[in-house]
């Protein structure tokens, strides 16, 4: 507002003055912040400068005017390369967190995939008949030697007892222990 103002009072080519007092000197050397008010200043004292072209006064006036002009626009430069610089931090980050949020979207996508397909093999086991498993040919082995070796008036053959209280059917006392109650918790002791 006080730039229209004074800018209405350089168009009509008086300063300004209070009671008779040129105000200029005093506003000049208050400064200025706003790009507009030393654009203001300075036009005022280019005016003064071409009335009196010998006066020094006017032209340290112009010289100071042509100086804080200059700084504001430096400073309304740095400002906007600033706030540039800023935008461009923020579509940084704004573009990085868009990538992650893809990339959390296609892994999301691709685990409810892998989990369809898991339920799916689920449900087809279930509804398949269970296939016999054969028994390791080793264990196939160890057992009919052991029965072709024992005498019909041995003493029976006392099988291992497994930790969670079942018993071995494929494992006797006094024979290897390897891979005995190997899924019930190991081997607990003899019948």
């Amino acid at each position: 507002m006080r730039g229209v103002a004074l800018a209405a009072l350089l168009a009509v080519g008086c300063s300004v003055s209070i009671g008779g007092q040129d105000t200029f000197p005093t506003r000049l050397n208050a400064g200025c912040s706003e790009i507009e008010y030393c654009e203001a200043l300075y036009s005022e004292a280019a005016q003064r400068s071409e009335r009196c072209a010998s006066c020094a006064e006017e032209t340290r006036d112009l010289a100071r005017a042509t100086s804080l002009l200059n700084g504001s626009r430096s400073r309304a430069a740095q400002s906007e390369q600033l706030a540039a610089s800023e935008r461009q931090r923020q579509a940084a980050r704004i573009a990085s967190m868009e990538s992650r949020l893809r990339e959390a979207e296609q892994l999301a996508a691709s685990e409810a995939e892998h989990r369809r397909e898991a339920e799916r093999a689920i449900a087809n086991m279930r509804e398949s008949k269970p296939e016999e498993v054969p028994e390791p040919a080793s264990r196939v082995a160890r057992s009919q030697s052991k029965q072709s070796q024992q005498p019909a008036e041995d003493k029976p053959i006392r099988m291992l007892r497994c930790r969670d209280g079942s018993t071995s059917q494929s494992c006797e006392c006094g024979g290897p222990r390897r891979g005995c109650c190997s899924h019930h918790g190991g081997v607990a002791g003899c019948e």
